[in-house]
Formats: C-alpha cells, sequence, structure tokens
C-alpha cells in the first residue's frame, strides 16, 4: 500500500461478483475471503496461494461475507434465472475456516432456512447474526446454532447493510427511513426517523424523473433522417426510475457519526453536543 507494486496475483475461475473481499484469521496466518456466484473462496494473504473453497452456494454474489472469529457468515439472495428459495435460504449459512495440519478447509456451522440476503450484507453483533431482504424483512438468527429468534418486516425496504453499536442495530431503509432495533432476541422498536419528508422525497422523484427523461434521445418522427437510435417506452422508464438519486446505498460509521450515501448526495449524521465552556 506504499508503493503500489503488485506483490502476487492469483487466476480466478471467472465468476459474477459485486462483492467485497473481506479479512479473516486462520491461526497466525491472515486470509482473503471472497465470495463469488456459487463459491466461497478464502485465498493466504501473504502470497495469494488459495487455501479454502466451498461450493454450492446459490446467490451470493452481492451481499458481502461477514467474518467473526473463524466463523463466515454468508449472505446470498435468489436466482432470478433460476428461482430456487430452499436453495437461496440454505446459501445463507455459517461456516467455520479451520486448518488441520497442511490441509485448510471451510466447515459447515449451519445451514440458513428461512433468512435471506438480497443485497445487504449480513451483520453479526452479540451473540446473533441478522440478514435483511431488499423489501425490508429483518431475520435474527444465534450465531452459533442458526435458531431463528425473530423475523419481522420493516416499514421501509432496505439496500444498505445494517450497523450495529452497544444494544442498537440501525437499518438504514431505501427511501431515508431509518429503524433502530434493540440489539438481542426479541424484536423491540426503538425509534424510527427519515432523511427527508415524504413530501419533499415526491418533489425530488418528479423533478429527477423529469431531468432523466429530458436527457434521453427521443424517437426519430415519421421520415426525420435517424440521428439517434431509439429506446423502446420500456426501457426508457425504467432508466428514469432507476436513476433517481434519492435512494441510499450504503452506510459507513466512524468517531460517532454515520456517513450515508444516496445517489446523488452524501449525508454526515451526528449528535450535536453544547460546546464545552473554556
Amino acid at each position: 500500500k506504499t508503493t503500489g507494486k503488485n506483490l502476487w496475483k492469483t487466476e480466478r475461475t471467472s465468476r459474477g461478483s459485486w462483492t467485497s473481499p473481506v479479512i479473516g484469521q486462520l491461526g497466525d496466518r491472515t486470509a482473503v475471503i471472497v465470495s463469488s456466484n456459487g463459491s466461497l473462496d478464502a485465498y493466504d494473504a501473504a502470497s495469494g496461494k488459495l487455501l479454502a473453497t466451498f461450493e454450492g452456494l446459490v446467490g451470493n454474489n452481492i451481499p458481502s461475507p461477514t467474518v467473526y472469529g473463524d466463523l463466515v457468515v454468508v449472505g446470498a439472495g435468489e436466482n432470478r434465472i433460476n428461482p430456487d428459495a430452499a436453495a437461496s435460504a440454505k446459501s445463507n449459512c455459517c461456516l467455520r475456516l479451520a486448518s488441520e495440519g497442511a490441509k485448510t478447509a471451510f466447515e459447515k456451522v449451519w445451514d440458513g432456512r428461512k433468512a435471506i440476503c438480497h443485497v445487504a450484507s449480513p451483520l453479526i453483533h452479540e451473540g446473533h447474526a441478522y440478514f435483511v431482504t431488499r423489501n425490508g424483512v429483518v431475520y435474527c438468527v444465534d450465531l452459533m446454532t442458526g435458531t431463528e429468534r425473530y423475523s419481522q418486516r420493516l416499514d421501509h425496504p432496505c439496500w444498505a447493510t445494517p450497523i450495529a453499536a452497544g444494544d442498537r442495530v440501525y437499518f438504514f431503509g431505501k427511501d431515508g427511513v431509518t429503524t433502530v432495533l434493540k440489539a438481542g432476541p426479541k424484536y423491540e422498536c426503538l425509534a424510527s426517523n427519515r432523511l427527508w419528508t415524504t413530501e419533499d422525497f415526491a418533489k425530488r422523484f418528479e423533478e429527477a424523473k423529469k431531468k432523466v427523461a429530458d436527457s434521453f434521445p427521443m424517437p426519430n418522427k415519421e421520415g426525420q433522417k435517424p440521428s439517434n437510435p431509439p429506446l423502446p417506452k420500456e426501457e426508457r422508464e425504467t432508466m428514469r426510475y432507476a436513476a433517481v438519486g434519492d435512494v441510499v446505498y450504503g452506510v459507513a460509521a466512524v468517531d460517532g457519526t454515520f456517513l450515508v450515501r444516496t445517489g446523488t448526495e452524501l449525508y454526515c449524521l451526528r449528535e450535536t453536543r453544547p460546546a464545552k465552556n473554556p
């Protein structure tokens, strides 16, 4: 990281993936763990050598895995091409990265049962794993056994990965509504907050749609020489809605501060405290 020089490069089987690599420990070695469509792979961080592979997963190409000690919780959504709800749920599982002598392998701790992560990565906090679907259904399961503690639908869809702090778990809704739950095996909603009002959202939504629509080439009139290839109406509508900026995509936490990223803006949220006397 000081010079930018490549220390190693390892070729991988081509698989679709939008996940981020995560770091785990294997005894005194550091492992780079990568989740991609169909498999979970662990590489030696010092050499790039493939240490272990776990295959047979479904829909694990968007959520990143979450590491706690030697445990790896895998998040997975549904396969849109060949939907299989049972296989998708089973892929939201917990594995242990273990080493015995020269052999390293992922060992299954528990299979997923109902929980699914479409976009957000799973969260581990105080002995529990939290999964949230893109439609905002939260599943809380026991980290060691996978036993479901509760499942509850929030009042909003959720794409951003939740964040835990102390006895609270924050779920940042796609539409700017944040639900704060009490950490633990029982569902308890402590607060619900908005980044913007419903009226402001509706106004900005319409403004964004119009701005995007105005930027697209219009279909050529009959007899007019083609200048741009026309876009089908369905494609135009899809692109208009997808380009709207008021969507919460991701959140980071640092020094008592939440940084919330939408399609077009960055919000900084922190508790305000009165200035101290000199």
